[in-house]
């Protein structure tokens, strides 16, 4: 009823929920925006919330003549399921926010409530912080959001400092250099990667949290699983090269300038046009 009043050049629905509707939009510009897969991993108890079977994912995308993958190994799987289909890659879009260098041993992290995320910071916690801390004696994680909630167990400790719900992620990410997402399990959006980024803070990653992103091979995000890779990292950011903090940060904006750009080439090749 809406394309017959408004008569839409192009609609983007959202998968796989409403991909029904693309069934009854005769024009050519259809497309589903994914932000996961939800066949390729196996249902259990750590998954997605929703779980489809090979044969129905395929159904669903093929509705559509365009999808929208939101990172590059999803995208290649989507390929497999739907041949005929053009798969782009939208990554997703961050606003960036220029901050000054702090000069502090603050390591920040800013989440949400997921089983992923305290999974992850807990193995943070336990595996990586002590070797940091035997270090850099003054070192401090700052963790902001509603999973500070959750997180009773570390309200009395010196070192964890439990800020809460924020309103404006910007005063949070003013408060330290370094931000980390030490997820190791869970969906494809990497979004806490990317907002650290997109706030020019340093980012130390588990490595799961950069599969399938922009240029995953050179993108400036340190990624280990080993505790004493963290630390050296750290000493050289924080101790040996006083530079390299602003020029980690030259390759961030650069990084994400180069990301964007990529995204509106995708937009620009579904709708056929030169300008977006």
């Amino acid at each position: 009823n809406l394309d017959k009043s408004f008569h839409f050049n192009a609609v983007i629905v959202n998968y796989f929920y409403l991909s029904k509707l693309l069934e009854s939009i005769s024009m050519n510009k259809k497309a589903l925006f994914t932000h996961d897969s939800f066949s390729k991993n196996k249902k259990s108890e750590h998954k997605a919330a929703y779980y489809l079977s090979k044969e129905e994912e395929q159904k669903a995308l093929k509705r559509a003549p365009y999808v929208f993958a939101m990172q590059d190994v999803e995208a290649d799987y989507f390929r497999t399921l739907h041949p005929n289909g053009k798969i782009l890659i939208n990554y997703s879009t961050y606003k960036y926010h220029v901050q000054p260098t702090i000069g502090n041993h603050n390591i920040l992290f800013l989440s949400g409530k997921s089983v992923f995320n305290i999974a992850g910071l807990k193995w943070f916690i336990d595996k990586i912080f002590p070797v940091i801390k035997a270090y850099f004696s003054d070192a401090k994680l700052c963790i902001a959001g509603s999973i500070c909630d959750l997180l009773p167990e570390y309200a009395d400790r010196k070192d964890i400092c439990l800020v809460g719900k924020v309103e404006n992620p910007d005063s949070f990410f003013l408060t330290g250099d370094i931000a980390i997402n030490p997820c190791y399990q869970g969906t494809g959006l990497k979004i806490k990667t990317f907002e650290a980024l997109a706030y020019d803070k340093i980012t130390m990653v588990h490595p799961h949290s950069t599969i399938g992103i922009f240029k995953r091979d050179t993108a400036p995000i340190f990624s280990s699983e080993q505790p004493q890779e963290w630390l050296d990292f750290l000493r050289k950011v924080w101790e040996k090269d006083k530079g390299l903090i602003d020029k980690l940060k030259a390759q961030i904006r650069a990084y994400m300038h180069e990301m964007d750009v990529f995204v509106k080439s995708q937009y620009r090749e579904f709708l056929d046009c030169s300008q977006i």
